[in-house]
């Protein structure tokens, strides 16, 4: 089989990684291909705050005020709620201003800093995430061991055009299948393919990662030629995907 061959009809970000490959011909710049697929898929998302990027969390507040270290990836809040109180405290600045204040937040370093809950009251929260770097898979029975940064593990899933469906690998590690009796490993092997901006906008990520690659190698024609066609599939992105623009990273609406 030819090396970084990927089927039409596979969808995952190993194979668009592939397929980048495939048409700038860089076989030896795989690592750099890999990074750039990360970074042209954070530019998207930064084009917004999309709804797709939107999920609902709750942290139990342990003190009072309590102290919400961020996870990894964590990008801004949209609205904060005290669960008990119904409150939706206000982001504000710390200081001596804020002595009478009873319901705020703020950011600190890595953290928020709730001011109002009650201990054990649950803190409802819709937060945006960045998405997580996506890594490297081989296909299945290619070695590649030769591969820049190699060799790497077989691909856990992809999707199928031609099935409209996930194909997971198999317990035996020798196939493909359409289920493996167990939805939460399931769901594991789809965050490890791909994330939304690559299922629904794969041409406009691919075009990103030939306009870096191309400029990296100082192939200022065709790095031009496919920046220009970047940018306008994510003018077309803007325009189509819901997203809520917001001023600030933390609000909470009146």
């Amino acid at each position: 089989m030819v090396a970084f061959y990927t089927p039409a009809n596979e969808r995952s970000f190993s194979s668009l990684i592939d397929q980048a490959i495939k048409e700038t011909g860089r076989t030896s710049s795989l690592r750099s291909i890999i990074s750039y697929g990360n970074s042209t898929i954070r530019e998207c998302q930064a084009l917004g705050l999309f709804a797709r990027d939107l999920r609902e969390v709750e942290e139990t507040a342990t003190a009072n005020p309590h102290i919400y270290t961020k996870p990894r990836f964590f990008r801004s809040v949209r609205a904060i709620r005290y669960a008990t109180c119904g409150v939706y405290p206000k982001a504000r600045l710390p200081g001596k201003v804020q002595k009478n204040q009873n319901y705020y937040f703020y950011a600190v370093d890595d953290s928020y800093v709730f001011k109002g809950p009650t201990v054990g009251e649950i803190i409802q929260m819709a937060v945006y995430y960045w998405a997580r770097p996506l890594i490297y898979y081989g296909r299945l029975g290619q070695d590649t061991a030769s591969y820049e940064g190699g060799p790497y593990t077989t691909r856990k899933a992809y999707f199928d055009l031609d099935e409209d469906a996930w194909m997971y690998l198999s317990a035996a590690g020798d196939s493909y299948v359409t289920t493996l009796g167990d939805e939460d490993t399931e769901a594991a092997y789809r965050l490890l393919a791909e994330n939304w901006v690559i299922a629904d906008w794969w041409d406009l990520v691919l075009e990103g990662i030939k306009a870096k690659i191309h400029k990296q190698f100082g192939d200022n024609e065709r790095a031009s030629t496919h920046y220009s066609l970047y940018k306008q599939q994510q003018v077309d992105m803007k325009k189509t995907v819901g997203f809520e623009a917001e001023v600030g990273a933390m609000v909470n609406d009146d």
